[in-house]
Parts: structure tokens; sequence; C-alpha cells
């Protein structure tokens, strides 16, 4: 069967710029980023960027209760996949909590047909491969799967290989859903039709 091409491999930098004003007014400052990975990485900007959208008509996006800073901070992740910066402790909590903010504000809004959109198998491969062990984003991350994962997340080839490269967010799934039985023990013996073959 041909390969299908992925979306990493599309090439990038060759979109529109968006315009993001963060802040309020003498204090907003500007920045410049290009439509393809501003869309590819938020699902709000993704929404605000569709065509019927004002921002999608302006090439515009005003963000005044954000910090310039933080998105200077996500900008850079955008384009570098990491921060450069030498930035006061307290800015690498407050970085991963404004994210964190934003994401939990957008899956408490359902889609139009009231569904949610909770995370994508890529999205969590990338940030286990990125953060430690036991951080809160991994922590958010195995509650949803613990929580409202459904069989369809793990049906392409692709998101199987992808969980498959990632022991450490299966081990941690694991020991989230291990069942808490209300009896000690059940005799083994007496549920062994449920392993036996037909015959």
């Amino acid at each position: 069967m041909a390969d299908v091409p992925q979306a990493s491999k599309k090439r990038r930098y060759a979109s529109a710029i968006i315009t993001l004003v963060v802040g309020q007014d003498e204090e907003s400052v500007s920045f410049h980023v290009h439509e393809d990975l501003l869309r590819e990485h938020s699902h709000f900007f993704d929404a605000a960027l569709k065509n019927q959208w004002k921002e999608a008509q302006e090439r515009k996006i005003a963000l005044p209760e954000d910090k310039p800073d933080i998105v200077d901070m996500y900008v850079q992740w955008l384009y570098g996949g990491k921060i450069e910066a030498a930035v006061p402790e307290t800015w690498h909590r407050a970085f991963p909590n404004a994210i964190m903010e934003a994401w939990t504000s957008s899956i408490d809004q359902p889609n139009a047909n009231g569904s949610r959109y909770l995370t994508s198998v890529r999205t969590l491969s990338e940030i286990y491969q990125n953060t430690t062990s036991g951080s809160p984003v991994r922590q958010f991350l195995v509650h949803i799967w613990a929580t409202y994962r459904r069989d369809h997340w793990m049906r392409s080839d692709d998101d199987v290989e992808r969980l498959l490269e990632c022991p450490e967010f299966l081990l941690d799934l694991a020991r989230a859903t291990v069942p808490k039985p209300a009896n000690p023990y059940q005799s083994l013996h007496e549920m062994r039709k449920k392993w036996l073959y037909d015959v």
C-alpha cells in the first residue's frame, strides 16, 4: 500500500503571515507568525482562522488577556521546538500553566455537534518525548485517556505505532486504570471460561 504523506512533511513557512496582537493598549506587542504553524499546533488558532471568522479576513488575532513574554516563548517553541531564552524560574511554570489554562478551556467548550476534541496520539507522543516523568501535563493526558478514551483513538496504524513507541505513557495509563475490586480476591478458576477457547 502506498505511503500516505504526513502533515509534518508538508512544506512549511509558505503560508500567509498572521499578526498576533498581545496585551492591551500601548503595552501591546505584535508577533508575526506563519499561519500553517499556528493552525498545526493550536485548535484555537485553527478555529479562529477559518474563513468565516473576522480574524481570518483581517489576518490578525487580538490576545488582550495574554502576556507578551509568554507568547514570545510560545512563538520560539513553534519555530524551534524549544525555548532558548534564559528566563526567570517562575516563567518555566507560568508558560505551561498558561497553555494548560487555554487547553482545558478549549476542551470544555464542545463543537457545534456537541463533541469535544480532547487530544491526538501525535500530540501525546510529542509531549511525552519532551517532558519528564510525573509532570503535570503527563498527568493531564493520562487522566483524559483513563477517563474518556475511545477505541477509534487507537485504530490507525500511525496512532498504534506512536503509542507503541511511548512505553512510559502506556505504563502510566496502566497504573491509572488498575481496577479496585470490592473483594480482595476472586477465584480465577471460577472465572476460567473467560479465557478458554470454544471447543
